[in-house]
């Protein structure tokens, strides 16, 4: 008997279509853990604005704020994601801070609040027509 070389082509139609078999089960999964990771994406970078935000105001705010002033801010990425981060201080030293999130639809947009809503509660997350994401924080200067 000879020895033979290689695989028959019997052998590697099967290998063939187990590795069909086995790439139709996870693509679907694949493609929500993609829908997952863009959604905590998002969600992390409106937190980081906020918090940003915030330090920034608190330790550049004057002792006695004389005027209610406002600003707005709108970055985007490289995906298109708009965050707008608004921001007003008044008289009393109250600063507040909403960083706004256009999502791609409204399932993505209510994801990212629910993402949002576990780490700040309900009351500080709202979602809006426009699949917009509302990020609301209100601190007061400390002096």
């Amino acid at each position: 008997m000879r020895a033979r070389k290689g695989f028959t082509l019997v052998e590697l139609l099967i290998v063939m279509a187990i590795i069909a078999a086995l790439l139709a089960v996870l693509v679907p999964i694949a493609s929500g853990a993609m829908e997952r990771a863009k959604v905590t994406k998002i969600a992390v970078r409106m937190r980081n604005v906020e918090q940003g935000a915030e330090q920034y105001l608190l330790s550049e705010m004057p002792d006695n704020p004389s005027t209610t002033d406002a600003v707005e801010y709108t970055g985007t990425d490289y995906e298109n994601d708009k965050i707008t981060l608004t921001f007003a201080t008044n008289t009393t030293g109250e600063i507040g801070i909403k960083v706004e999130c256009t999502a791609d639809n409204a399932s993505m947009a209510d994801k990212i609040a629910n993402v949002l809503i576990a780490s700040y509660g309900e009351d500080r997350v709202s979602t809006s027509a426009g699949n917009k994401v509302t990020l609301i924080s209100t601190v007061t200067k400390f002096w």
